[in-house]
């Protein structure tokens, strides 16, 4: 406006204002990108607690969010889209990590002392879910867990927070488990729902075949008892005719009720 000591910003000036802050951004420490990583959940941004958990991709969890998340994802919103390949407890591995003993918060490794963060590389087992830094299995030949002694494969040994080149090997790791019908902590994947309806529709024919043999068995049993009859005396004939309707139970006695009495009334 005029007069009133302001001034116009001309276009040029704009654009250049926000070349300077994409510049800027651009420039930001790595520190700055990447360290929230390692202290907040990657599920509900919460600050990192003990149990942890991870997943195939290295990524960092709370244990109980993730709970939580199998038992009622709806109430997690769109943050559970971010997690679709989570679809049940065998999907993670819970991790076995030591406090930072100067209580400065946080965990280290149990071998080195270095800090778990973005200043260093680190790795776990799966399935024991030991958590070390990379430069502390650098010289182990032995392929047995320094924590717990537990045996594993090289292609077990998950990076925490791996750069974007890394996802596509563990990617390929997870596709090769599930065709071996294992889930990321090695834990088996359970039967196929289709296999299952297929079971359930064998057990009528099953029903049906029991059926029919109870009721071959009394056919039998029938014709067993015919023959018995026609081949016996008449007196033993008519014991076993009156077996067919008493069960070999004698006839309830019947009540004169013009005297009171239980006196058996002739026929």
């Amino acid at each position: 406006m005029g007069n009133d000591g302001g001034s116009f910003v001309q276009r040029t000036e704009a654009v250049k204002l926000k070349q300077d802050a994409n510049s800027k951004a651009l420039h930001l420490p790595k520190s700055a990108l990447t360290k929230p990583l390692w202290r907040t959940c990657f599920l509900t941004k919460e600050p990192l607690e003990e149990p942890l958990a991870s997943d195939g991709y290295g990524h960092l969890y709370n244990f109980s969010e993730i709970v939580e998340l199998l038992l009622n994802n709806k109430d997690f919103g769109n943050a559970a889209d971010v997690v679709k390949h989570i679809k049940a407890v065998g999907d993670v591995v819970k991790l076995q990590v030591k406090k930072n003993p100067n209580g400065k918060g946080g965990w280290v490794c149990p071998i080195t002392g270095r800090d778990m963060d973005d200043g260093a590389k680190f790795v776990y087992i799966v399935p024991c879910g030991h958590v070390f830094s990379e430069s502390a299995l650098k010289n182990v030949h032995d392929a047995n867990c320094l924590e717990c002694g537990t045996a594993y494969e090289k292609d077990n040994i998950i990076p925490i927070n791996p750069p974007e080149s890394a996802i596509p090997a563990l990617q390929s790791r997870l596709d090769r488990l599930k065709e071996q019908g294992l889930r990321h902590s090695l834990s088996k994947l359970k039967k196929d729902k289709k296999r299952k309806q297929g079971q359930d529709e064998e057990k009528p024919t099953e029903k049906k075949r029991r059926n029919s043999n109870m009721r071959d068995t009394l056919v039998s049993d029938t014709v067993k008892l015919v023959q018995q009859i026609t081949q016996s005396t008449s007196a033993e004939r008519s014991a076993a005719v009156a077996s067919l309707f008493t069960n070999g139970e004698s006839p309830a006695p019947k009540w004169n009720d013009s005297f009171g009495a239980s006196n058996k009334v002739r026929n």
